[in-house]
């Protein structure tokens, strides 16, 4: 039986409307004005649901913003853009949350904060504006993803 549970544990988790997390953790001197992947290319529609920004005590120095975006041939590409200043000494947080509005609180995005959908084939990728990032202050990004397209996958590099 067990056996079983398993195999539909996997095929129900695979399903449209599914959902599963990323993570990766970022460098503030690995912070760069031309974006770089974060992802590798998705197998398939996901719709980015929440991000979550998560600093160290160091934090991130350099950038005016951080920001995440898709390589997507339709609609905005930056879908989450915090002011740095936010994410730099005291270890903050900083999350979008799909239909929240109420985005005035610390803990939330400063510059953009939307949900959208990463297609078939592209990736999702990160960056600052302004300057490259500097010293060894890390963020940590998680991003919660659902299954658009059935089986439609995706992982950090």
């Amino acid at each position: 039986m067990g056996n079983f549970t398993a195999k539909l544990a996997k095929k129900v988790s695979n399903k449209a409307g599914a959902t599963f997390w990323i993570k990766k953790t970022i460098t503030s001197s690995g912070i760069t004005v031309a974006h770089q992947n974060l992802s590798n290319a998705a197998s398939g529609d996901l719709a980015i649901k929440q991000v979550i920004l998560q600093s160290d005590t160091t934090g991130i120095v350099g950038p005016t913003n951080f920001e995440l975006a898709v390589d997507n041939g339709n609609g905005l590409l930056i879908f989450a853009s915090t002011a740095v200043s936010g994410l730099a000494t005291s270890a903050k947080t900083k999350a979008l949350i799909a239909g929240s509005d109420d985005s005035t609180g610390d803990n939330f995005l400063t510059v953009v904060g939307v949900p959208t959908v990463l297609e078939a084939g592209k990736k999702i990728t990160f960056g600052g504006t302004s300057a490259a990032g500097t010293g060894a202050g890390t963020v940590k990004v998680y991003i919660q993803l659902e299954r658009v397209d059935e089986t439609a996958s995706l992982l950090a590099v």
